[in-house]
């Protein structure tokens, strides 16, 4: 039997720069356009983690406003697999952090689909530094995932494009010897 489990995306673009979010828009300038992941399970919880936290599991809704998801279909003993995972970082009270013992939310998410089974390692091949932003691209490759809303790759700023051509003065004279 098949589940689904789905992968929440928090985009800041569209909130104020404060002293709260700072960190927010540094990840997501630095790897746009996300800064932020959970991932829920089909009973509702959604396991994730913020600065200064530790991993929690919590029933909660999302504000499509700011989250983007891909939804994903699992073996039921997959999805089971990975919630027993995230329970036991919730009893171990896994702290945040990128040294041994602690994580971060996308190495949590992208932990829990790797060590259950749901996603191999030729998606996921290092979750050590993985972003949410690379996280999300990298399972938009698995068959039959389902992104809402869609979504359209960051774009850079336009650019004034560049000119080869020079006027006579500035010409380079080369010389066969």
């Amino acid at each position: 039997m098949m589940s689904m489990l789905t992968v929440w995306f928090y985009d800041p673009a569209s909130e104020a720069v404060t002293g709260a979010n700072f960190v927010n828009k540094v990840v997501a300038g630095l790897s746009p356009p996300f800064c932020h992941t959970e991932l829920q399970f089909p009973n509702g919880e959604a396991c994730s983690i913020v600065m200064n936290g530790t991993v929690r599991l919590r029933t909660r809704t999302y504000n499509s406003d700011f989250y983007s998801c891909l939804v994903l279909r699992a073996p039921a003993h997959a999805v089971d697999a990975a919630l027993q995972l995230a329970r036991g970082h919730v009893q171990r009270r896994t702290a945040f952090g990128v040294s041994a013992g602690h994580t971060f939310c996308s190495r949590l998410v992208a932990e829990l689909l790797l060590e259950s089974g749901i996603v191999s390692r030729q998606i996921l091949p290092d979750p050590h530094l993985i972003s949410p932003s690379t996280l999300y691209f990298s399972l938009k490759q698995l068959t039959g995932v389902v992104e809402h809303p869609p979504i359209t790759p960051p774009v850079s700023a336009r650019a004034a494009p560049i000119s080869f051509a020079t006027d006579a003065a500035h010409q380079l004279t080369f010389v066969r010897r």
